[in-house]
C-alpha cells in the first residue's frame, strides 16, 4: 500500500489513487481484476465483472487505462473486454 491509496467509494465506484509507474506495464489493473473478478463472490456464490479506468483525475480527459471486463461463456471466467 505504499504506491496504492483507497480514497474514496461513491455508489459502485472505488476510487484510489496509484503511482504512474504501477500503469505502465498494466499490473494495477491486472491485481484489480484478480480480486473482483476471480476472489469476490455475491451471496449467491457468483462472481463480477468490473470496469477500470485510470486517468489523470476523477473523470479526466486523459485516460492512461480504460477496459471492463466480459463473461467468456466458453471458459466461464472474465476476461478483458475489446
Amino acid at each position: 500500500m505504499r504506491y496504492i491509496h483507497p480514497v474514496n467509494t461513491i455508489h459502485d465506484a472505488a476510487i484510489w489513487t496509484a503511482h504512474k509507474d504501477l500503469l505502465k506495464d498494466n499490473y494495477f489493473p491486472e491485481v484489480l481484476k484478480y480480486v473482483f473478478c476471480d476472489k469476490v463472490r455475491l451471496a449467491t456464490g457468483d462472481s463480477v465483472g468490473c470496469e477500470i479506468v485510470a486517468a489523470n483525475c476523477w473523470k479526466g480527459k486523459e485516460n492512461y487505462f480504460d477496459k471492463s471486463t466480459k463473461w467468456n461463456f466458453e471458459k466461464n471466467i472474465w476476461e478483458w473486454g475489446d
